[in-house]
């Protein structure tokens, strides 16, 4: 998931989010499960399982070099905002209700 805010000179410089821990954990048991078990299966299914979670071990590193813990949490309270104004209406709603 990426988010866009405004860069130098009002462009749009998409700013990375960062992926969670059960991602990172994923990508290594995945890695370790693909290289030891399904590689003596098969060759290409544990190359190509292996590559895929060498990307995803990749990528929440990356992940997590681009951003501070403050801005992580700012991102969380926006994506959560929505939720919450949804469910206030919501319980409004059925508060009205006879």
């Amino acid at each position: 998931m990426t988010l866009r805010s405004l860069g130098h000179a009002g462009r749009e410089a998409v700013v990375a989010a960062p992926l969670s821990t059960g991602f990172f954990l994923t990508s290594i048991l995945g890695f370790i499960f693909s290289v030891t078990y399904i590689y003596e299966l098969s060759e290409t299914w544990g190359f190509t399982l292996a590559l895929f979670f060498t990307i995803m071990f990749i990528s929440s590193f990356v992940s997590m070099s681009r951003m501070t813990i403050n801005q992580r949490f700012d991102i969380e309270e926006r994506m959560l905002m929505p939720m919450e104004r949804y469910y206030e209406r919501k319980n409004k709603k059925n508060l009205n209700r006879p």
